[in-house]
């Protein structure tokens, strides 16, 4: 009886340098939305291989592109994906530097105008905008009833 393994390597292919930098990243370094969606894709692809496909070289980008019927038919793109994967994976396309952009924190800052001196004045005392927001809220509110 003959016996073989054959061990074969899942690729994924993205044409989002975003994205695959995202991928690469520790998922709790974004807000909870993105974070959670990075995790799930993490998890779900942690025996895959991540790789660049150039915009001009994905066959879902020709649909997003407008494209008609009649091209669609012409375009061996779409019918047998892009050349490159029936090839060595030398023949690949080469993938992008993945580094994400250094983002600085942002704070949160309140611009208030008002005629009346007092109100901002007493808008220095507060240490957040949330109860400086309460307070608008009230007297808009109030505002509103007369």
């Amino acid at each position: 009886m003959i016996s073989s393994r054959w061990d074969a390597l899942d690729y994924c292919w993205c044409d989002s340098t975003v994205a695959l930098s995202w991928s690469n990243d520790d998922s709790s370094d974004f807000n909870v939305f993105v974070a959670n969606r990075v995790a799930t894709i993490q998890e779900q692809t942690i025996s895959m291989e991540w790789h660049y496909v150039p915009t001009d070289q994905n066959p879902v980008d020709i649909l997003s592109r407008g494209a008609t019927p009649g091209q669609l038919m012409k375009s061996d793109i779409w019918f047998n994906g892009p050349a490159f994967l029936v090839g060595n994976t030398d023949e690949w396309p080469p993938s992008c530097a993945l580094k994400r952009p250094s983002i600085e924190p942002r704070k949160n800052v309140l611009l208030i105008k008002s005629p009346y001196e007092d109100i901002t004045v007493n808008c220095k005392f507060a240490n957040s905008f949330a109860p400086i927001n309460r307070v608008f809220a009230y007297i808009f509110k109030s505002d509103h009833r007369l």
